[in-house]
Order: C-alpha cells, then structure tokens, then sequence
C-alpha cells in the first residue's frame, strides 16, 4: 500500500505515546492494523501482549478480523526464513484469544479474573439494559416506601419543594439521572465530596467557583458578538458611497458606530475583569440609538442594504436580552447567599442517591449480577491492588485505543493504571465524538490533544490523518468551507486548521466530480398558484419527503466513478442513502413516501415493536394462558385470526349471559358459562375446543422451556403463517421469531416463567421503561435499496450518494424540565422553590450548569453535522423545507460565519458559512404538485402495461416512459396474447413441449408438473377460499410429498452413512424437532428410499464429487417457439465430474414395476425438455459444459441417464 508521510510516522513512531487525529476517510484502522503487524514483525512482539480497546463489538471482531488478514498476507510473502514462518503461524493461531475487545469486556475480565481482591462472588453475569431498569426500578420502589414509612422529614421537605401534586414522578427522575450521571465518574463518592466542600465555602470567586467563572467567561463572549455584529453594520453603512467615492451614509454610520463604541466600551472592562462596573453599566441600560434616516440619504440607503443592517442590530438585540438572561447583575455574594439557603436539598440529593445506590446494589447482589457501570468500577477499584496492576503494566507491551474521542473519565482512570509512560496509541477523530448521550467524553482527548501539541507533556507525540480517501473534491471543499468557520475553540474546543482540514486523498479528476447542492422546499402557499387540495394540506415534511423521492430517482442511474473498481458505473439504489438526525416519525413519512414513488426503501426502526398488531395480540394470547380471567386478552384473541370468532358471535354470548341473568358479569364468566351450559350447536362446540385448547397450553407453558413453548405456540395456532400471509407479512413473521428469541434471552437470566416474561415485555413495552426496542431486520446488507438510517449509525460508513434531509429542525430542544441540573467540572444546580407560596426560581448554578450543557450540545451537533457531511463518496444533496427560503437566504447574509450560537438549524448553519460556495435550488409547492402528478401517471400507465402487455418496437409515444422502465427491451407478451404469462416454469414449457396441454392454462390439479393451476372454464367466480393451513383436517398431498422427499435430500449430509434406513430415519426425526419439516410431511418420507439413493451409482458419485449444489434456482431469458421468454426454474442438484457438470433431478411420483421398462422410456422423452433447459441456464451460469442429465426415480429406486 502507499502509505502517505503522516500515515507512515503514526505507523512507525515509538517510544512514546500518541496521540492520532484521524479525519474522516483518513484510513485510521488501515494504520492502526499496520501499526500492529510491524510490531508483530518487525518488533517481534507477541500479539499476547497487545491490548486493543474500542466501542462495540462489532468493531472489535472487525478488528480482528483484519489484523488476522494482515498477517496471514505477511505469511504469504516470499523471503521470510522457516524459523520466521513458524513464529508468524503461531502468533496467527493466538489472534483469536487475543485482547482486542471493548473496554466492558476488557474491565469485565478483569473482574472474573480478580473478582476476591475486593470481596465479590465468583460467577458475576452481566444484566442487559432491560433487567437493569427493572432492578432499578423495584430499588427505587423500595427507596420511597422506606422514606415514607420512617417519615424522614427532610426527605419531606424535598418532596414538598419537587413533588407535583399528583406525582412523585420528577423526584423519582431527579435521583435516577443524577444516579446515572454518578456512574460515569471514576470517584462518585470523591466528586461528592468536592461538591459539598464547594458549597460550605465562606466566600465564593471565579478563580474557586466554577459557576461564577463561566458566568464571567459567557458574558465576555456575548459582549465580543455585540460588538461584532454592530461593527459590522457600521462597515456595510460606510462602504456605502456615490460614484466619486463618497460617503453617502455618514449620519446613519456615525450612529450605528456610537452604539457598537458603547458596547465596546463594556467589553473592554470584562476583559480586564472589573465586572462589578460591568454590571452597574448594564443595570443602568445602553439604549440603541434610533436610526433615523435623513433625507440626503434616502436615496443611497437601498431596500435590500436596509435589511441586512436590520438583520444584524436584531441579532445584537438579541443578543443583549441573551446577555441579561444570563443572571450578569448576581455578584458572588449573592451566589454564596444561594449556596447557603440550597445546601440542606444538596446534602439531600447527596444522601437519596447513596441510598439508592446501596438498595440497587444489594438486589444486583442477590441475583450475583453486575451493570455496566459496575463492571468498570469493579475494575478500577481492583486495578487499586498494586500486585494485581504490576501484572496488567507488565503483561502489555503496546496499548491501543480505538475510537479514542468516546472514552469517558471511568475508561481513561482505568488505561491510565495499566500504561506505561511510553507504551499508549490512541486514535481517533473529535470532530466525530457523536456520544455525549451515552457519557462519552470529548474535553479528554481535546486536552490530551493540546498539551501533546504544545509540547507540555513529556515523551508524547501527536500524528494529524487529514488526507480523506472517501470522497471527492467537490464535497471535500464544501466540507472545509463550512466546518473552518463553525468548528472554533469557542463552539467545539478545537480549531479546524490546516491540521485538521481535509485533504483530497483519492486520486480521480473530471468531470464526474459533481458540486454539491442544496434543495429549499417552499412550504409557503401563494395567492397565484394552483394548488392541488392534497398537496395544500402537507405537511413540511411529507413535502419534504416528495421531494426526496424526486432528487433519489433524478439520480438513479447518473454516472459516478468507482474509485474502488477503477471505473465508472450508473448510481444504483443500494449506492444510495436517506441521512436524518432522528427517524421517529418523520423517517416513516419519507420511508411511506419513496415506497409510494415506487423507490426500494429500507428503514431501520429503533421502536415501536410492541405496538405492532402481531406482537399485541399473542402477548394477549400469552396473558390469556398466563391468566384466563382477563377480558381484553378474552376478547382480543377469540376476534383474532387464530380462533376467527366473528363479531355476532361474541355478541350472542353475552346476550346469553342477559338472559340468564349474570349480563353485569365479565365477559370470562358469560363466556364459561356459555360453554357449559349454552345452546347446544357449532358456537358452543367452538367455546368447548377453545377452552380446551388453553387448558391444553397452560399444562405446556408449564413444564416446557419458555422459548420453545413460544415457538410450538406459534406453529400450534398456526399464527405465525398466517401474517406472513398478509401485506407486510415478512416484517411481521420476523417480529414473531423476535418474540421468540427475547424469551429464550429472558429465560437465559430469570426464572419468572411465562408470567414473568409477560411482566418484563409489558415493562419493554412501557415508554416509561425508557428502553426502545426496534422491529426485526429482514433485509441484507447487500439489498438493491435505499436506505434512511440516523446519522449516528451512519458513522464508520460510506455511500456513493447521500441525500441529507430535515436540515431546518432545530438543532437545541429545550431542556426536560427537572429541577436539578449537574455537570462533572460545575457541580449541580437547584431550581430554588418556595412550596408554601408556589413560586420558584432558577438559581445561577442551575442557569450557568444548564448553558454549559447546551454549549457542549451545541458542539456535539456540529460534530454529528460534520459526520453526517463525511459520509458521501461522489454525490451529497441537502434539502430542508422553509416556509419562506429567500427570506431565509437573506438572513444567512446577516449571521456572521461562526456564530453558531445564532443558528437555531443546520440549514441556518450551512448557509451562513456556505455562502455562494454552495448551490441552492428553490422548490415550489406547484414543482411538487406536477411530480406528484408524474408520479401518478408513471404508475398507472406501468400497471396497464402490466395488464395487457408492453407493445414492441418504440415511437414518440414512448418518450415519456422513465428509463427504468425500458429495462425490459424485449417484451415477454404482445398485445394479441394478453392471456399468456410474464414467466414460465421449466415445468409449464417442458409440459407444452411434451404435448400434454394446449394451452398453459390448461394444467389441471391431476398434472403431476401442476402448480396450482386451475382448468379454465370461461367463468371465472370471485371466491375466497379457506387457506390450506387453516383447514381443520391435513392431507398431504402427492406434491407436498414430493416437496417433503426434496426438502430431506436438500439438507441431508452426503456421507456414507446414510446408506443405513435407520441413519435416515434418525435425521428425519431431527428435521422434525428443528422444525425444518413437520411430522406430516416426515411420515411422507421413505426412509429406505432416501437410503436407496445414497447406495446407488449416482448418490455415491454425488458423495465423492468435490463441487456439489443442491436447490440451485435460477431465471434466464430463451427463445421458445421464435419468442423470448423468461423461465424459472430450480435445479435439485448438480455436480462436477472431470471438470463438467452431471445434472441429477429427483421424481418421487408412483412407479408401476409391471411396465417399468415402458414407462422408462416416457420418462425420458417427457423429461427431456426439462433436463435441456436446465442444462442451458447451468451452462449460461457457470460457462462449464453440462455432460450427463440423471432423473432419479426414488419410488424405483432406478435411474434414467441422458448423456450430451
């Protein structure tokens, strides 16, 4: 590989530690794998004394999946010596055991490994996020009921001051967030401490309070941004002159100056500290000075000059009610006072979240079950054992962190007492730290960042990765233009430099380098266009969504180039993706949406899996089993599909329960009731069987594991097959199986039974629960659609084009509400209150600790804005709907670049640091109306053409059909045939060829080649029918017999030793505990017929080929009677002898001994289309020659041969 010269230094640097800021697309774990495998060789280090940690899992199996590629390569090389070669297998063998995991199952081994040091039981098991909350949940219940009892009156008092008046609910909050918040600490009990020494100090200042320190800090920032705005206002007005150069705006200059003098005048005394004058200038109030325009200057002062000088004096405006907000006239005497009057609510937060703590402690202790707060701490507190550190420090040579910008204090504290002074890399990207929600980080590699840089750290170094190997030089540009003016040290902490600018790593150039563009959906209804009613009534997003669709199919099929194949090709749409900041609710409109445009879409769902009908109803099944005497479960489950009672069913029974007087009983009652006692008849009979059938699964859910009775359940009720019969069916069997395997993973850590899992899905299903739970994923990576996923899963990838939508969201929400606010540099913040008047007030901690928050959430957004900007290789598209966007784009004007703090939307962000660099296009609602309208037409007119055929050969009247859709150059039917299929089976065509119908539609159910064909009778009734796997009575039929011998022979091995009848028998009965086939379909089997097989001439070739395919299907275009048609088929199986094929195809119809030598030879003849056509699409597929054909005949155990 070339490798670039920073590459090579974080490659080859050593006897240090360092740190490496790696861009986007940089080829940060090609570096780190190399780094790794020089090391390996060159070091002759033991891969047993590397640690590597990331983040999840997958990224640590994917890690070690390279480093084993890596080495295995190196093995490949020539000029390595035999003694070199055997050390590199062995330290290939080791890769599998090696230490390259997440930091929770690194901390997690500690603890197994040295769980006595600090006094645990053996055998910890880790809790999932679900049992966690439940635990939690049980603790805090146990809290409050121990508090009530005891009466403690200061708990009272904070109940009094937080409470509402209906719940206890926000100090039940309060004390699991700051609970949480304490985990992340390495000192939990130690940062405690600090904070109520803080709070009994006499006197308070910046230079020992926090709190008064970024109060002082924030109003010198919002003063600079005043001054800033209004200078430049005076410079746009004095810029303004006539033709000879002259001033033209002196008087409307000279005032603007005088305000922005004003306020320069303040900033310059809180730079020097003197904020006490601050204040007192700010109290008395700096009128801005009106800007009256006198009449000289009226002509010069144009419309559009007079907005932009507008604009900017509004947003210092806003800026100065931002500025006294802040709480600028509390001096620090004022903040000790509130520190004083809070310290008994803070010594009781302190006390309710230890004692929680201690409850959930002892009830993790009970079931021996460790959290992943736990895991850390457990490590830490055992890495205090100086024998037991001694032996980590020396055990690793060489420590790597992967993904260094997430790490958290608890994981630094950890690294930090298992490193040595020299043996650390750490690599890694803050400008994609996107996990402040999970407690991630950022503050400790940017200051790790900047005391390496600046040389204060001793035998440390730092490596910057900028040059990006993804992406092309347009959207490199952009990216630079917009992040080197929103990523500041004022807004992220770190400057976006040259250092950190990327540079253009990938080799392309011309004209395929397309600039990216931005799209402005107008949502604003103009008096002059004619609007179509459904469009009027959008809403922005479904706006937005329609014209989502229309960029994604103007796309397909455009010309990129393939950096990675070397060439160009068409965009596709699995090269595409949908990015959004969140997918709950908005991504099910555009998912809706661009399947409506007939666009392939997958959207990954992180909720909403409870509230899918299919799950709702066999859980009210499972509470019915559970407990009988529930009448909404009662009432779902009969009206459901899996006992199909109606509605006047339901209805006669409670009308019996009237008239013999019980009608005010529940509905369980009249139900009993009217199963014993009822009118004999088909609806008392059905009661019986349905009681009879709970009764029958109650006995089951009890003596049998909880998964597998699930799943017999399913099959039992047979409800599973029936929502996959029905739209969305794929999506909803896959939920069923989901269900499946949540009870198996419940049953795995509890022993509560059904009741128990019906108790913790209900808890799953709560939102209270606060654990989101996604539908199943049914799709492939690898599937041909687009894809609408969060930015945040979107990181570590890459996608040929990426549309990035719902840009005008706000980019802050307001804050949840609680009355307690913390941060681990500032302490916590008390909302103060007053019960007995019910008024209340934000103390300055709180305000100052609740900005710092927004401040790193308002950096965090700009991180996730520059991942999402990252992703796209050849093409990037923006789109945000506006109500008004020339309004909009004049703003951006006004907004000074990098003053994110006035950009409440990414789109304000964008267009304010963009500025012409980026092309914007408006979209009116009446652009939307006509591609709705083309939508429509395009659909319809496919659906005829579906119907009655696409007429061959072209003229003008096909211009306007959409390229797609010329995909089908040759037409499988005409206009005269419109009774013929698209497709045939090999079956159909080998049955017209053999003569034995006329017509396709001639195959009647009698046919052994028949697929459910139907004799046509020119009347053709609309009658719907009762599903087979709903009839009460099943039998198999001679094709599900045949299906059933096909199905044994796809999955059985091909050994030997299955020559035996009862080694078959044997496999048939496992199939059937794996419910790979039923036992119906398994009595339709022959054991010693599949034994028959593997005895013959042809299974024991089949067994001792090299290359053996068993259900190959395939489709293929041929010419059948002067047509090109299109045919599927299946192969049963196939394998190479000498470098051909030998086609093999079972029969397991009836075989007449008696004329057996006769019927041969209709076989062949009959099956001699078949066995052509399969050997074409073998041939096509593969291009090796097909030289034998075998039909084995299983019912005579003989097989016929045709050779070509």
């Amino acid at each position: 590989m070339n490798w670039t010269q920073r590459q090579l230094d974080a490659i080859e640097k050593d006897g240090m530690n360092l740190l490496v800021s790696a861009a986007a697309g940089s080829g940060k774990t090609a570096v780190l794998v190399e780094r790794v495998k020089r090391l390996v060789l060159e070091d002759r280090a033991s891969i047993s004394e590397l640690l590597v940690v990331t983040f999840t899992n997958a990224a640590a199996s994917e890690m070690k999946e390279k480093i084993f590629i890596s080495l295995n390569k190196a093995l490949a090389e020539p000029g390595l010596d035999p003694a070199s070669q055997q050390r590199l297998r062995q330290q290939i063998s080791l890769v599998g055991r090696a230490n390259i995991s997440t930091f929770h199952a690194f901390a997690y081994e500690i603890v197994r490994n040295y769980y006595y040091v600090i006094g645990k039981a053996p055998g910890l098991s880790l809790c999932d996020e679900t049992r966690q909350s439940i635990l939690k949940a049980e603790a805090m219940e146990e809290l409050f009921e121990n508090l009530f009892e005891s009466g403690d009156p200061a708990f009272i008092d904070f109940l009094d001051r937080y409470a509402t008046a209906k719940s206890d609910q926000n100090v039940r909050d309060m004390i699991l967030s700051f609970h949480r918040f304490l985990q992340s600490l390495p000192d939990p009990k130690g940062w405690a401490r600090d904070q109520q020494d803080r709070w009994a100090r006499e006197s308070v200042s910046p230079e020992n309070d926090p709190v008064v320190r970024h109060l002082e800090s924030r109003v010198r920032r919002e003063l600079a941004w005043i001054t800033a705005y209004l200078d430049k206002a005076t410079d746009l007005l004095g810029a303004c002159a006539d033709d000879s150069g002259v001033p033209c705006l002196p008087d409307l200059t000279a005032k603007n100056r005088q305000d922005a003098e004003a306020w320069r005048s303040i900033l310059i005394l809180a730079e020097q500290g003197r904020f006490s004058e601050v204040r007192r200038a700010l109290a008395e109030g700096i009128p801005f000075t009106k800007m009256t325009l006198k009449a000289a200057e009226k002509s010069c002062y144009t419309e559009e000059l007079k907005t932009l000088v507008n604009e900017l004096r509004d947003i210092a405006k806003n800026r100065v009610k931002k500025l006294n907000g802040l709480g600028i006239f509390q001096d620090p005497s004022a903040v000790e006072a509130e520190y004083r009057m809070m310290q008994p609510v803070l010594e009781t937060m302190l006390r309710l979240a230890e004692s929680f703590d201690r409850i959930y402690a002892e009830k993790k202790q009970k079931q021996n079950l460790l959290d992943f707060s736990d895991v850390e701490h457990f490590a830490l507190d055992i890495l205090q054992d100086p024998e037991v550190c001694r032996e980590y420090r020396q055990q690793f040579r060489y420590i790597f962190i992967d993904e260094y910008q997430d790490s958290n204090g608890v994981q630094e504290a950890l690294i930090r007492r298992i490193c040595r002074k020299d043996n650390l890399f750490m690599v890694g990207d803050v400008k994609q730290s996107i996990y402040k929600f999970r407690l991630a980080e950022p503050e400790l590699f940017i200051d790790k960042y900047l005391s390496y840089k600046s040389g204060s750290c001793p035998e440390s170094g730092i490596v910057d990765l900028n040059s990006n190997f993804r992406s092309k030089k347009e959207i490199i540009e952009l990216v630079n233009r917009i992040f080197s003016s929103v990523m500041h040290p004022e807004a992220t902490g770190l400057s976006y430099d040259s250092d950190a600018a990327l540079v253009k790593g990938c080799v392309y150039e011309g004209p395929l380098d397309s600039k990216p563009v931005m799209y402005l959906v107008d949502t604003g209804i103009g008096d002059e266009a004619e609007i179509d009613e459904a469009i009027a009534e959008l809403k922005a997003v479904e706006l937005e969504a329609l014209q989502a669709a229309a960029v994604i199919r103007d796309q397909l099929g455009r010309i990129i180039h393939d950096d990675k194949a070397g060439h160009d090709r068409p965009l596709e749409y699995r090269d595409m993706a949908l990015l959004m900041r969140a997918v709950s609710g908005n991504g099910e409109v555009y998912y809706q949406t661009l399947a409506d445009a007939g666009i392939p879409v997958i959207l990954e769902r992180n909720e909403g899996y409870f509230d899918t009908i299919e799950i709702q109803v066999f859980l009210n099944l499972l509470r019915l089993i559970d407990n009988r005497k529930q009448d909404i479960p009662l009432l779902s489950v009969l009206r459901s599909p899996i006992f199909g009672f109606t509605a006047d069913e339901l209805a006669a029974v409670r009308i019996e329960s009237s008239r013999s007087g019980t009608g005010k009983a529940s509905y369980n009652k009249a139900f009993l009731d009217y199963a014993s006692t009822g009118a004999p008849g088909p609806l008392k009979e059905k009661c019986v069987q349905f009681l009879e059938k709970l009764e029958y699964w109650r006995d089951q859910a009890a003596h049998r594991p909880l998964a597998d009775f699930l799943w017999s359940l399913m099959i039992d009720t047979e409800y599973s097959i029936f929502v996959r019969a029905i739209p969305g069916g794929t999506q909803r069997q896959a939920n069923l199986r989901a269900l499946v395997d949540k009870a198996a993973a419940y049953e795995a850590e509890n022993f509560g039974g059904l009741h128990g899992f019906i108790r913790h899905a209900e808890y799953l299903a709560d939102r209270k629960g606060k654990v989101d739970v996604g539908q199943a994923g049914i799709l492939a990576e690898g599937a041909d659609a687009v894809r609408i996923m969060t930015i945040h899963k979107s990181k570590g990838l890459e996608f040929p084009f990426v549309l990035l939508a719902g840009l005008n969201k706000r980019i802050l929400h307001n804050q949840g509400g609680l009355p307690l606010t913390f941060h681990k540099d500032m302490g916590l913040g008390f909302r103060m209150t007053d019960s007995g008047r019910g008024v209340y007030a934000d103390s300055l901690a709180y305000r100052m600790i609740n900005d710092r928050i927004r401040q790193e959430e308002l950096a965090e957004a700009i991180r996730i804005l520059y991942v999402a900007m990252t992703r796209p290789q050849d093409r990037l598209a923006l789109l945000a709907a506006v109500r008004d966007p020339s309004g909009l784009l004049d703003s951006a004007k006004a907004v000074i670049p990098g003053d994110v703090e006035s950009c409440r939307t990414f789109l304000e962000m964008i267009l304010s640091a963009a500025g012409d660099a980026l092309p914007v296009h408006i979209i009116g609602r009446d652009q939307l109306v006509q591609n709705k309208r083309d939508q429509e037409s395009t659909r319809a007119e496919l659906n005829h053409k579906l119907k009655f055929g696409f007429e061959q050969g072209g003229d003008a009247a096909d211009a306007g059909i959409p390229s797609w859709l010329r995909y089908l150059e040759e037409p499988c039917f005409g206009p005269m045939t419109p009774d013929e299929p698209v497709k045939f089976t090999v079956s159909q065509l080998a049955a017209m060829d053999a003569g034995a119908i006329r017509n396709i539609q001639a195959l009647t159910e009698e046919s052994p080649e028949a697929e459910a064909y139907t004799k046509d009778t020119g009347i053709h009734p609309f009658v719907f029918r009762r599903p087979v796997f709903l009839s009460p009575e099943k039998k198999i039929s001679a094709a599900d017999t045949g299906t059933a011998y096909h199905s044994v022979l796809e999955r059985i091995p091909l050994t030997e030793n299955y020559e035996s009848e009862s080694e078959v028998s044997a496999f048939l009965r496992e199939l059937v505990l794996k419910e790979m086939i039923t036992p119906l379909e398994a009595s339709a089997v022959d054991p010693g017929k599949i034994a028959a097989f593997f005895r013959s001439d042809i299974g024991r070739r089949v067994q001792a080929a090299s290359r053996v395919f068993r259900e190959t299907s395939f489709v293929m275009k041929t010419a059948y009677r002067g047509r090109n048609r299109l045919v599927q088929g299946t192969i049963d199986c196939c394998f190479q002898e000498d470098g051909q094929w030998i086609l093999v195809d079972y029969k397991s119809g009836h075989a007449d001994r008696a004329s057996w030598q006769k019927e041969k030879e209709r076989l062949l003849d009959a099956y001699r289309t078949q066995m052509i056509l399969y050997k074409e699409a073998l041939e096509k597929i593969t291009r090796i020659p097909v030289r034998e054909a075998v039909l084995y005949i299983l019912a005579a155990e003989d097989q016929l041969t045709m050779t070509y």
